[in-house]
């Protein structure tokens, strides 16, 4: 006899979608404060743009081991060192004196961020009974959830003209 799924399963949800809200975050905030820090540490564009790559290819190359890593000590703990991690990191990034020590911690960060998202979906199999899976992607948290919200909400709504406004939004919020 299977036991019904418990409610706890929507914090959890929850929980993770604020954490996949959080990485993308992290990831725009460098790209905003980036003239400030080309300034305040002598920086060219190309040297700032290494800095964006390097957390790019650190991710690449540590996305799988982590992943791997999650499946044997669990998502839980795998996704604490990470939140922990990236905290550090994040502090660690606006102490940076130099180019060098900018390129090291964002590869550091790249690394320690990697396995996120495997995690995630790691969690969301594990916690979200398969007959529910796929029928809200704004709840689950998944790639594209900003503009399929809209887009659902448009099939409901026969109006032509809102829904060429809203598809037109979703394509905007696609292309970034």
């Amino acid at each position: 006899m299977t036991t019904p799924p418990t409610r706890v399963r929507y914090r959890v949800v929850a929980l993770a979608t604020a954490l996949g809200m959080i990485t993308y975050l992290d990831r725009a905030c460098i790209a905003t404060l980036a003239p400030g820090i080309v300034r305040e540490l002598g920086l060219s564009t190309v040297q700032m743009g290494y800095v964006f790559t390097v957390f790019q290819l650190a991710y690449a190359l540590f996305e799988i081991p982590t992943a791997w890593w999650a499946d044997r000590r669990g998502t839980r703990s795998v996704l604490s060192r990470i939140v922990l991690w990236w905290s550090c990191l994040t502090a660690a990034t606006g102490a940076a004196l130099n180019y060098p020590m900018l390129l090291a911690i964002r590869f550091l960060f790249g690394m320690g961020e990697a396995g996120a998202w495997p995690c995630v979906a790691r969690t969301f199999a594990r916690w979200i009974p398969m007959r529910e899976r796929g029928r809200d992607p704004a709840r689950e948290g998944t790639g594209d959830a900003g503009p399929r919200p809209g887009l659902t909400h448009a099939k409901q709504k026969p109006d032509r003209q809102h829904h060429r406004v809203v598809q037109r939004g979703a394509g905007c919020c696609r292309q970034t």
